[in-house]
């Protein structure tokens, strides 16, 4: 059985995404309401299957599958990895997250991209629970603190069952 990554959002950075995977052997599903999401997935995908095989001194496996969806939850049921690259703005993000959760797999992992009192608010505000990781201890220490992010963080989030907690797992330097 082929992987299957979702993506929720087709832009710059989500059609990155899925051209990685997509070129990676995975089969990829992608949402996103815009219109011309499909023609600019396409353009980014061209770009990605000239320069990516560069990167690597192996021969890339058999391209994936792309499935373009008309509903999130149509998009995540099946996802291993579920990658979120809307706009960077709080109240999508926060429904997009929900939308996500009530959909996916019970143990699924969802990487996302936003400055961290973006995550903070998303972890805080929506009620199933989230596993998540830092690189820096200062950034946390930071967060706590202040309430804001001094940096751009890198996260990965990690939909387990509501029985779990907010857990944050500090990454060494």
């Amino acid at each position: 059985m082929k992987k299957v990554a979702a993506i929720i959002g087709g832009g710059v950075i989500g059609a990155g995404w899925l051209a990685r995977f997509l070129l990676n052997g995975w089969d990829v599903r992608v949402f996103d309401p815009d219109p011309e999401a499909e023609r600019k997935v396409d353009e980014v995908l061209l770009n990605a299957k000239r320069a990516l095989p560069m990167l690597y001194d192996f021969k890339l496996p058999e391209e994936g599958n792309l499935y373009f969806c008309s509903t999130i939850k149509e998009t995540v049921e099946d996802a291993v990895w579920i990658q979120e690259s809307v706009p960077e703005r709080l109240d999508i993000k926060q429904a997009v997250l929900s939308e996500i959760q009530a959909n996916c797999k019970k143990i699924a992992v969802i990487g996302g991209g936003s400055w961290a009192t973006a995550i903070v608010k998303m972890l805080s505000e929506n009620q199933e629970s989230v596993s998540w990781w830092m690189r820096n201890e200062d950034n946390i220490t930071h967060i706590k603190r202040y309430g804001n992010n001094p940096n751009y963080i890198s996260a990965t989030e990690l939909f387990p069952n509501k029985l779990s907690r907010i857990r944050v797992i500090i990454l060494t330097r």
